[in-house]
């Protein structure tokens, strides 16, 4: 097996490059439309709220909404409507102060804890309610929600149902990180389409508009005798300018996908093109959720990007390259793997004439803080050939 340097995903490791491309293939087939993610989401907090839930308990999910509020949008058990959809002030209630801690938190006697607010007394009440577990959700560079349970009847709050709500706050994070990875994968993949279609709009349509103004500047010369035609020509000609107009903006605004997904879809484009270009088989993967990423920034990293994939075209026989990116508050990783000999590959920590473009980039790394390696990943005769560019966030 070709040793492969440690990726970190969640609580699990991928050691070696069959994990990363078996990884790699479960990430493109579980790729599907925004509509059944949001589906599978749903279905996903659902499940995870029912194993909360024991007999006579109510389980609520309530996620990260408008800047300063929870949205309870999933609840279970509840006996009342008074739940639903409510909204829950950050630092408020035992809910809103899981959040705001990022922390769990535990009222023993909910209606007799001094150390909660109680704005919602009413809406506990109603539910029979006194007393609450309350954990938050993590994501990758923040809180995704908090999972509480409330519990009805005269009783304590033992060790394991903390243990049980905690432990399905961690799990609903992990997967919803996943989630949200395979979600920015649609998003580059449809904004890819998107960029074929207003190319090809540009390319037929305005070519069309171009010809049928040219024709009627030329009908119109030959018509200046005819003053009523003469002035139909002429606003003929009108409206095709104002349709190249229309069609230019479309095209630009098809053309620019949003700041989000600005990186991922960057990286999707140029591994389709690598892959038509050489034949070499590509995956992207997409391991966490990436924030946006300001302009300068994304241009170094796809600029490096670039840079690891001509070498791969250039100086390895590879078949098969993965590109993995990996996001979390501390800063940004893109990584090139390939499966090929990486004899001739320009290495970060020798000055060759190959390695004069990676030179280039490293330097345009290091000076936003970050780091390049391009390099093997061990010693070894099994080692293969890594390159690794982090930026800071």
């Amino acid at each position: 097996m070709i040793e492969h340097e440690n990726l970190d995903l969640g609580n699990r490791r991928l050691v070696s490059f069959a994990d990363v491309l078996h990884a790699a293939r479960v990430a493109e087939l579980s790729v599907t439309s925004p509509v059944s993610l949001d589906r599978r989401r749903n279905a996903l907090i659902e499940s995870v709220l029912c194993f909360v839930q024991s007999r006579g308990d109510v389980v609520w999910f309530a996620g990260a909404g408008e800047a300063d509020h929870l949205l309870l949008r999933h609840v279970v058990g509840n006996t009342t409507d008074e739940l639903h959809n409510l909204q829950v002030v950050h630092g408020t209630g035992i809910t809103g102060r899981a959040f705001t801690t990022g922390a769990p938190a535990v009222a023993l006697d909910y209606f007799g804890d001094s150390t909660i607010t109680h704005e919602y007394d009413s809406t506990v009440a109603a539910e029979k309610i006194n007393r609450m577990i309350a954990a938050p959700v993590r994501a990758g560079h923040g809180l995704h929600g908090v999972v509480t349970l409330a519990m009805r009847g005269d009783g304590t709050v033992g060790d394991r149902a903390i243990d049980r709500v905690t432990a399905a706050a961690v799990e609903l994070g992990s997967a919803l990180d996943v989630m949200l990875s395979n979600e920015q994968l649609v998003v580059a993949s449809v904004n890819q389409e998107r960029r074929r279609v207003a190319a090809e709009l540009h390319d037929r349509v305005g070519a069309l508009l171009f010809a049928l103004g040219a024709k009627l500047q030329g009908l119109s010369a030959r018509l200046e005798d005819d003053p009523d035609l003469f002035r139909e020509i002429q606003g003929m000609q009108q409206d095709a300018a104002a349709a190249g107009l229309a069609l230019r903006e479309a095209v630009e605004r098809f053309d620019s996908p949003p700041d989000a997904a600005a990186l991922t879809t960057a990286l999707a484009d140029d591994c389709t093109r690598f892959e038509e270009r050489t034949g070499i088989g590509t995956q992207l993967m997409v391991l966490s959720h990436v924030e946006a990423l300001d302009s300068v920034r994304r241009h170094v990293v796809v600029g490096a990007i670039r840079e690891a994939l001509r070498n791969v075209e250039k100086h390895s026989d590879a078949t098969l390259v993965v590109v993995t990116v990996t996001d979390n508050p501390r800063g940004l990783s893109v990584t090139v793997n390939d499966n090929g000999d990486f004899k001739a590959m320009p290495m970060s920590d020798q000055a060759t004439p190959e390695g004069r473009g990676l030179c280039m980039h490293r330097s345009r790394v290091e000076q936003l803080g970050g780091t390049l390696r391009a390099g093997t990943t061990d010693e070894d005769e099994d080692s293969t050939y890594s390159f690794r560019v982090w930026i800071p966030r």
